[in-house]
Order: C-alpha cells, then structure tokens, then sequence
C-alpha cells in the first residue's frame, strides 16, 4: 500500500504556538499510525519537496513478514527519483 506521509507538508515552528501544532500533528500522522497500530512492515521515505522546497513523504506498508519485498521496492523508488 502507498500513502502520503504526513498528509500535510511540515511546518514552521515559528509561526505556530505548541499547542495548536500539537492538535495539527494528529492529523499529520494519520496515515503512518494505521501501519504502527497493525504491527505490519512499513517505511516513510522522501520522494520530492513542496513549492517552498519543504520535504514530501511517500509511506510503504507490506503485508506481514514481507520487510525484504517492501525495502527492495523502497530502494527502487528512491534510486528513480
């Protein structure tokens, strides 16, 4: 399965107090919990930045015991990119 990781594109610390960047970074996470939570395979990896050059995240999740399948499959993806 392939999901974006975060959903959201960083942000600057600077600009949000804690608390308001705390409830935001639930919804960051929404997609790399599911993976954490079923105790399957996953891995984040970078696959471009933003227009404001910030990093963009591409989540890997593999079916159970299938870690060499989805590290090959990560690797392929970043030497395309």
């Amino acid at each position: 399965m392939i999901c974006p990781d975060p959903t959201h594109p960083p942000r600057r610390l600077s600009w949000v107090s804690i608390q308001i960047f705390l409830l935001k970074c639930t919804w960051r996470i929404l997609f790399s919990v599911q993976a954490n939570v079923a105790g399957v395979p996953a891995i984040s990896i970078p696959c471009g930045v933003d227009k404001q050059g910030l990093p963009i995240g591409l989540q890997l999740i593999a079916d159970d015991f299938e870690e060499t399948k989805l590290l090959g499959f990560s690797k392929m993806i970043l030497e395309m990119s």
